[in-house]
């Protein structure tokens, strides 16, 4: 895979993150967030959307969304992280299952091959434990690719949260300042391509006692 070009997702519905790689490294990056328009959402009476009419439109904004990353880069090979459950409620589950299956369908359309891994690949593979946090993966992500991290921390003043300090963590990635609730979809998708790359790698002999191949540094940017 190394020497491929592969497009690289995490399959969510409100924010599916997404990473082109080439040659191993990601070279461009970003975030498909499907909304359904403001005007559509204020109407009222018997013109209200249905919840089916509503999930339509973000299925559609979806599938077009991948198709044009798909018809712009060209990948020789799809990977991705896809959840087996743990849906926080139905509504959630089943838009997840719409996200998982918009993706897949196109991938079939388009003809590109691919492959999936859990997210507890991706933590394994990133931080090396299953009950890796979101901060750490995005951690992982900048130090073996490249990017840079600022943490500002903001005292709360009122409510009930008075006296605790906020962390609000921003991400300088591939050339784009993104917030933590972007980046992390972003890191995520490049952990999937680790994840289903080491998957598909077959060790035939075991290197010497104690040593571990050491993964690819790409040039930090």
């Amino acid at each position: 895979m190394l020497e491929k070009t592969v497009l690289s997702f995490d399959v969510a519905m409100k924010n599916l993150g997404w990473a082109c790689l080439k040659g191993g490294c990601p070279v461009a990056c970003g975030v498909i967030k499907p909304q359904v328009p403001k005007e559509l959402l204020c109407l009222k009476g018997s013109k209200k959307l249905l919840v089916r009419q509503k999930n339509e439109l973000l299925v559609k904004q979806m599938v077009e969304g991948v198709s044009e990353l798909i018809t712009h880069y060209r990948p020789d090979f799809i990977t991705g992280e896809m959840t087996t459950g743990g849906a926080k409620s139905a509504s959630a589950a089943t838009q997840l299952n719409m996200a998982m299956a918009a993706v897949l369908s196109v991938c079939i359309m388009q003809e590109v091959n691919y492959r999936w891994c859990s997210p507890g690949d991706v933590k394994k593979i990133t931080v090396g434990n299953s009950k890796a946090s979101k901060e750490q993966i995005m951690d992982w992500a900048i130090d073996r690719y490249g990017g840079d991290k600022s943490v500002k921390e903001i005292s709360i003043q009122k409510g009930k949260r008075a006296g605790k300090v906020d962390r609000r963590l921003t991400y300088e990635f591939l050339g784009n300042r993104l917030p933590a609730g972007t980046f992390e979809h972003i890191a995520d998708a490049c952990g999937a391509y680790e994840a289903v790359k080491k998957n598909m790698t077959t060790v035939k002999k075991p290197g010497a006692k104690g040593y571990r191949n050491k993964p690819k540094q790409c040039s930090k940017r």
